[in-house]
């Protein structure tokens, strides 16, 4: 199960390069609060219209968010799930880009 955040697809969207992703992953899953940043929030921006309709894409909902208390501050509700996930579920990868100017974990920006 592979698992992405808002920012990876919209880094694969703004480069016309979702097709790439498809090839690699052949399916992928986000939680809903990653749809709702790139296809509500983002509706007219890259990446809005093909998650809307790619059938390799699977949105699931998080039934216990107060599991994803613990996780950083800093990130936003797109990257806190994709991570909850791969700590509650058999997540066999999942793809982040932390922007520069985030840290974790007292100043490294890796996970």
């Amino acid at each position: 199960m592979i698992v992405a955040d808002a920012s990876s697809i919209i880094s694969f969207a703004r480069a016309n390069k979702l097709d790439l992703l498809k090839q690699v992953v052949k399916y992928l899953i986000i939680p809903e609060g990653v749809y709702e940043e790139i296809v509500i929030k983002g509706s007219g921006k890259p990446g809005a219209t093909e998650v809307n309709s790619a059938l390799w894409i699977e949105v699931r909902k998080i039934i216990d968010r107060s599991k994803m208390a613990g996780l950083p501050d800093k990130l936003g509700q797109g990257e806190k799930k994709p991570l909850f996930w791969r700590k509650s579920w058999r997540v066999f990868s999942w793809l982040m880009i932390l922007r520069p100017e985030r840290k974790l974990r007292g100043g490294n920006s890796s996970l």
